[in-house]
């Protein structure tokens, strides 16, 4: 009943304090016991994996926390299939991992997020498990390129870094997942991408590599 309480009060109200009980709340019973078994972090991990319940800021950063020396188990949630195979992107836990970077701390956000999604666009290391089509592609393209564009301009003065390499992942995609990106621009990214950014983010790209040149 506690557990019930709490959770009302997390989901209702968003309280925050709810959520940190929740957390803290350890199974008090054994199996044939009437006890709290169905403890608190079994309660949030369902929210998050079953129920796909990604409206709250701190419970994603939660998720992110619980997942972070297991980065798959936390990026996988961020594109989905739902019924008649329609692709469902959570772009609040792109938000998630956005928040955690900083221009000195940017290796989740540059080796794990978008490493990962180039990845599933190039069908790499079985990344692909949930077989996106080509337009699914396309789309996940365009969220990853927003996220970039406003990143990269957010921490301009750390480009090129060791933590922020000078060619943009976006860029990259364009080049090595042509399928994918011109696919994407035939559609006009869907609406979800402004061709504009798109554009200036070729020409940045054709400037710092330019065919025929070196890499």
């Amino acid at each position: 009943m506690k557990q019930i309480l709490l959770l009302n009060k997390f989901l209702i109200y968003n309280d925050t304090g709810a959520l940190k009980q929740l957390e803290m709340n350890q199974c008090g019973g054994e199996g044939d016991d009437i006890g709290d078994y169905y403890d608190g972090n079994r309660i949030l991990n369902d929210l998050l994996k079953e129920y796909s319940y990604f409206g709250s800021p701190e419970l994603n950063q939660w998720f992110f926390n619980a997942e972070r020396e297991n980065p798959f188990a936390f990026l996988c949630y961020i594109f989905d299939k739902g019924k008649g195979n329609n692709l469902i992107v959570h772009p609040e836990l792109i938000e998630t991992i956005e928040k955690n970077t900083t221009g000195k701390n940017s290796s989740y956000y540059n080796d794990k997020f978008l490493i990962y999604v180039y990845q599933v666009l190039q069908d790499e290391d079985g990344m692909n498990d949930a077989h996106f089509n080509l337009e699914q592609k396309a789309r996940m393209f365009c969220y990853l390129a927003n996220s970039e564009y406003k990143m990269r301009n957010k921490y301009a003065d750390y480009i090129p870094s060791t933590d922020w390499i000078r060619t943009s992942m976006t860029y990259v995609i364009m080049t090595n997942c042509e399928k994918v990106y011109w696919y994407a621009r035939a559609h006009k990214f869907f609406g979800i991408s402004s061709p504009e950014m798109m554009d200036k983010i070729e020409r940045e790209g054709l400037d710092l590599n330019p065919p025929g040149g070196d890499e």
